[in-house]
């Protein structure tokens, strides 16, 4: 049942990364704002709530492991998307449209592994020291604490490789988006702290003591 287990989120992350990745392809128009974000970001801090549980639940190896794959996964899925655009297409206007969508762009893609790495092994490091520290007590202070600063470290560093020094950017609209996907990325951690609470307790429940 544990390796089931860990099998199942493990592939619940994976999924949520790719298509993190994929939705990425697509602006959003934040309403009263004239900026858009990626879709893929109201979606992306998912991934933080399934690898602290992870770590709660396996431990920091099991997460560390788990956020590999993700990683190789995500690479795997882009390159089978790049050999499927270069194959003969019937319809050029399918073509055209699948090209725009799911062709790779490198900046785009360097920013997102350097900050997805980066941002990952960080929170559950940090999620693995706090547990160090407090036992069982406490859960929301390592789930928070090492989410909302993990958060914070992806929101600097793909908005400022990617817009800032790749595609030059005004740094006043680098600011604004690193700072509304940080906001949103809060948000989304403590709305989920309640389910966070509830997902250990259940999980728990169906290990074996």
């Amino acid at each position: 049942m544990p390796n089931r287990l860990y099998l199942f989120i493990a592939s619940i992350f994976s999924m949520v990364v790719i298509l993190a990745n994929l939705l990425t392809a697509k602006m959003v128009t934040i309403p009263f704002f004239s900026q858009s974000i990626p879709c893929g970001l109201l979606l992306y801090p998912i991934t933080f709530f399934i690898s602290d549980l992870c770590v709660e639940i396996f431990g920091k190896r099991a997460a560390k492991e788990m956020i590999f794959v993700g990683f190789a996964t995500s690479i795997i899925s882009s390159l089978i998307l790049q050999v499927a655009l270069l194959l003969p297409a019937e319809d050029a206007k399918i073509q055209a449209s699948l090209s725009a969508i799911f062709a790779v762009n490198c900046a785009s893609l360097f920013s997102s592994i350097i900050a997805y790495l980066a941002s990952q092994l960080l929170d559950i490091s940090l999620y693995a020291k706090i547990r160090s520290w407090t036992g069982e007590r406490w859960l929301f202070m390592r789930s928070l604490g090492s989410t909302l600063t993990a958060q914070l470290v992806d929101s600097v560093i793909v908005n400022a490789i990617l817009f800032g020094a790749i595609l030059h950017w005004p740094w006043q609209s680098v600011l604004f988006i690193s700072t509304f996907s940080f906001s949103y990325k809060s948000v989304v951690a403590l709305s989920l702290t309640p389910l966070y609470y509830l997902a250990v307790k259940e999980t728990k429940k169906v290990l074996p003591t």
